[in-house]
């Protein structure tokens, strides 16, 4: 069965689709404006946050991999702060030890520890 690009189906599609993805933006913008009413901390240390809306396989623990090793190279002293995705860990938060297996703090955080 062939489609028509432009039949009525289509254009009713993008229309919803364009409504949803509008209705999306404007919950987020009103979520991160009451975040921003809350109490805020500005830490005293440079912060670079590598992060999107995309999920996995985009090439962001890479990349921090890269940036630690260059801090590293330098001599700089840095941290890495991930939310530890699935972990026991995930909602209280630790520090990664030696000791600590993927199932505890997650995949990524052993990757970067290691």
């Amino acid at each position: 069965m062939h489609h028509r690009r432009n039949s009525v189906a289509n254009r009713l599609k993008t229309v919803l689709l364009n409504g949803v993805s509008v209705l999306f933006k404007f919950i987020s913008l009103v979520n991160l404006f009451f975040k921003s009413l809350g109490a805020q901390h500005v830490p005293g240390v440079f912060v670079v946050s590598v992060d999107n809306l995309s999920f996995g396989g985009t090439g962001k623990t890479s990349l921090v991999m890269e940036l630690g090793r260059q801090l590293e190279a330098r001599g700089i002293k840095f941290a890495v702060v991930t939310r530890g995705y699935r972990s026991r860990f995930e909602a209280p938060g630790t520090k990664v030890q030696d000791f600590h297996t993927v199932e505890d703090v997650g995949d990524e955080a052993r990757m970067y520890k290691d």
